[in-house]
């Protein structure tokens, strides 16, 4: 069939072929839902110990059937989410062929989602609607009691070990589902803590009489498929320390490489994020490069914590950081060189941001002092949707984008919106500026710099 083809097509169509195969596989879904259903969306994410993935939205056709191409998974386990009428119902699966691509039927089955077809899947299926059970259960409930909440918490842990006792399937999928409970429980205790700490009152049990120790349970690659492992370990580890003796802890109490790589970016991300680097910052580079030395860690940490420096009151205007308009012009930060720069920094999926819009527009019109200028910067990766939202909101004046969010990470703050204040020679002069909602505060520091 090929005999006659040129050399170049061939190569072409193996490349093609080897990249298709290479992405990942190709899901084709039909959710059994009543055809009464307004809304119905399908998204699938690989669960993989590696880097993180984001869930890819199946294109939809006739019939509720949806199809797409999703990244393979190294583990086998996929996150599903059914978006039905505004609620959403989950499970994960288990596709462990790499190369196979996928054609299944989903339905909705007592607030969870029913994924056949295996012994695992099966398994799956069955703590999924354990999962959405026990978690409406906790919901539901009126007023405090405290044995009754015991009771479903520890129904987690008891429910999986039962099905996976009479399931005969893979064994990392029973496996997993120990490794879901485990976490479910956990949630379900944290936010019984809370509720009962609103309520004036604490629980007459702990997590530890849930769960017992799990420091052997999440010491295995399983374990960083789930965000709460990081949160788990974290409750161990000595508290209000320095970040050395956090990591001694760390690696005295686990083995497993993807958990301690996983659980040493949390610690450093954690650290870098709470932080006080205008009051320390040589002593918090000090600590950092005693954990990055003794357990051989990259060095990327390290060059992370160095574009903090930007946060300390006199720091240049980050050099590395690419502003651009509406139109994909780069705008220079030098260009505001001779003027006070109010910095609001914002996105169009943040709704505290689009609060500030009517203050931010009534700060302008009011502004007197001419040697202050205002700029928003986006910190949208969606630069689409940062210009719709424009649009949609009547944004005018300096509007500008750091798709690269450079600016953002040298400033580290806790989330957008976020202000700030540069000098006239492109200087920090204020960090965590007041917002515009803060009415006669900001306008005043605004109208008295000259």
């Amino acid at each position: 069939m090929l005999r006659n083809t040129p050399i170049a097509a061939i190569i072409i169509l193996i490349a093609i072929l080897f990249s298709q195969q290479a992405y990942g596989k190709i899901f084709t879904v039909k959710v059994l839902a009543d055809k009464n259903a307004t809304e119905l969306k399908l998204y699938v994410s690989p669960m993989t110990t590696k880097s993180s993935s984001r869930a890819k939205e199946l294109k939809s056709s006739a019939g509720n059937v949806f199809e797409g191409n999703v990244p393979a998974s190294n583990t086998g386990f996929y996150q599903m989410v059914v978006m039905k009428d505004g609620a959403q119902y989950y499970s994960t699966a288990f596709f462990p062929d790499e190369d196979k691509n996928e054609n299944i039927e989903v339905r909705i089955e007592h607030h969870a989602l029913i994924i056949g077809g295996t012994n695992e899947n099966n398994l799956l299926s069955e703590f999924s609607r354990v999962a959405a059970k026990n978690g409406r259960a906790q919901w539901e409930m009126s007023s405090p009691d405290d044995g009754k909440l015991y009771g479903v918490l520890k129904n987690y842990m008891l429910a999986a070990d039962s099905l996976v006792a009479v399931t005969d399937c893979n064994p990392a999928v029973k496996d997993y589902v120990k490794l879901w409970a485990l976490t479910q429980a956990y949630n379900g205790v944290h936010s019984a803590v809370a509720q009962a700490l609103r309520s004036g009152r604490n629980l007459l049990f702990t997590s530890r009489d849930v769960i017992g120790d799990y420091s052997n349970a999440l010491d295995c690659s399983l374990a960083v498929l789930f965000q709460e492992t990081f949160l788990m370990i974290n409750k161990e580890l000595p508290r209000d320390t320095i970040l050395l003796a956090k990591f001694d802890a760390l690696y005295s109490r686990y083995t497993n490489e993807d958990v301690l790589k996983k659980m040493s970016e949390f610690l450093i991300s954690g650290f870098m994020t709470r932080h006080n680097y205008a009051r320390d910052f040589d002593g918090g580079l000090a600590q950092l490069r005693a954990v990055v030395e003794k357990y051989k860690l990259d060095n990327k940490y390290i060059a992370e914590y160095e574009k903090r420096r930007a946060t300390i009151k006199g720091a240049a205007f980050p050099a590395d950081v690419v502003l651009r308009d509406a139109a994909g012009n780069v705008v220079d930060f030098s260009t505001f060189k001779g003027k006070y720069v109010y910095i609001d920094m914002w996105a169009s999926w943040c709704v505290p941001c689009i609060k500030e819009v009517p203050y931010l527009q009534e700060l302008e019109k009011e502004l007197k002092n001419t040697d202050v200028i205002i700029i928003s910067v986006s910190v949208d990766k969606n630069e689409q949707a940062w210009k719709k939202k424009m649009q949609d909101l009547g944004l005018h004046g300096c509007q500008l984008i750091d798709k690269e969010n450079k600016l953002y990470d040298a400033l580290n703050p806790k989330g957008v919106p976020f202000f700030v204040i540069y000098d006239k020679e492109g200087r920090l002069y204020m960090h965590d500026a007041p917002r515009p909602s803060d009415g006669a505060r900001l306008k005043n520091i605004l109208e008295g710099l000259k």
